[in-house]
């Protein structure tokens, strides 16, 4: 049975034009992911054991993205091909018909100006969000240790005033880093993944709307083809919202860390200095901080916390078992398709389990809201498995209905 066959060229070519212009929104993904998605500053302590790992998550990302961004431009440089392809074949038709004919062929049959795929409309749509970079912050530290025991955040600044030291920046820069690159990462991973998700929404409405307007084995071809990239696109933004949830996630226990050694850091202070207030105390306090008494008392304020120091570290093993989550996050994440394939979804699931343990139960919003976003995650892995190994095919040989893939 013969192929029934139409198109509308322009149509075609306004679809292979927005496919391209989708492929360049791609390229600024890819740029944002290499620009903010990676560590900047701050990974002292406890977050050192996982920049190398972003770092690594970082290149695979933006490699992935790269790859997603060539196969939908040359879609698109294929799909553009096909309809200045079609349009010469309907012209040589055209003059084959009025070379046979004594009747003169009707407008609508022969070449007019502006026919060229080149000035066709792009087709668009406005699924693709802003890519404005998150802030750069600074852990607020005291502001955590002033919930805690506002007296000792004073003592803190008191300190700082009279020897250019803060203990608590200090004890907690060290031990932790700066957990707010945790919360920016997040953000920019989030926001790349519905960058990304978007021009997969994106790609999917534009193919849709080309279906009345070309047929025939081509097309049937792209129908075909096209989910199957749309998905693969719009899986990233589960997984990067399983990104986004381990961090938060890992920023909730470290806060959690140091409210317990800030309790610490009281109880010590107390020993020296035998106030809960601030207010009304000086006197008190003056015989014991640094730049107030003697040279003696100063060194065992400052022994004080060095011993405080020490004894934090050990809290921090605490939270060991969600930064081995977090790492167990990134692996999946950097290559979701070999994760799976080696067991991962079982090992991750056993990763949460542990740092729900470790942390009384996990009973915390954070925990919830990662456990209820896996699911989606895993299903988008599936979907990322499935992900074309190039761009559209509409034939060969110069014949556009003919082995489309």
């Amino acid at each position: 049975m013969a192929e029934k066959f139409s198109v509308d060229t322009n149509e075609l070519a306004g679809l292979g034009a927005g496919t391209e212009d989708l492929a360049a929104y791609v390229g600024k993904v890819e740029a944002f992911v290499n620009a903010e998605a990676g560590p900047k500053d701050g990974w002292n302590g406890l977050m050192s054991q996982i920049k190398s790992p972003f770092e690594g998550m970082r290149t695979a990302t933006a490699n992935r993205y790269n790859q997603r961004q060539t196969v939908m431009y040359m879609t698109g440089n294929e799909l553009i091909s096909l309809a200045n392809l079609y349009r010469d074949q309907e012209q040589r038709r055209s003059e084959r018909i009025r070379q046979v004919s004594d009747t003169p062929v009707t407008a609508h049959d022969s070449f007019q100006q502006g026919d060229a795929t080149t000035a066709a409309a792009h087709y668009t749509a406005d699924g693709q969000p802003d890519l404005t970079p998150p802030a750069h912050e600074e852990a607020d530290v005291v502001g955590i240790v002033r919930e805690a025991a506002s007296w000792v955040a004073d003592a803190d600044d008191a300190i700082k005033w009279g020897t250019g030291w803060s203990p608590i920046n200090d004890t907690f820069n060290k031990l932790v880093g700066n957990w707010a690159e945790l919360t920016r990462i997040g953000n920019a991973y989030a926001k790349a993944g519905e960058g990304i998700a978007g021009a997969g929404e994106d790609f999917q409405t534009m193919a849709n709307r080309v279906k009345s307007h070309w047929d025939g084995d081509a097309a049937k071809g792209f129908d075909g083809w096209a989910p199957k990239l749309a998905k693969a696109f719009q899986a990233e933004k589960p997984l990067t919202k399983v990104v986004k949830d381990c961090l938060d996630l890992l920023v909730a226990e470290i806060k959690k860390l140091i409210k317990k050694i800030v309790e610490l850091i009281k109880k010590k202070l107390e020993e020296h200095v035998q106030i809960k207030s601030w207010s009304g105390a000086l006197k008190a306090l003056a015989r014991r901080v640094p730049f107030a008494g003697n040279a003696y008392e100063a060194g065992e304020v400052i022994k004080m916390l060095y011993d405080v120091y020490n004894e934090a570290q050990k809290l921090v093993e605490e939270v060991q078992k969600a930064v081995d989550l977090v790492k167990s996050v990134v692996d999946f994440f950097s290559n979701p398709v070999d994760f799976l394939k080696d067991a991962g979804e079982k090992k991750l699931k056993e990763k949460l389990d542990e740092a729900e343990k470790k942390a009384g139960g996990g009973d915390s919003d954070e925990f919830r809201q990662l456990k209820k976003d896996l699911p989606a995650a895993f299903t988008g892995a599936f979907d990322v498995a499935q992900t074309p190994g190039g761009a559209y095919s509409g034939g060969k040989d110069g014949r556009p209905w003919a082995d489309a893939q």
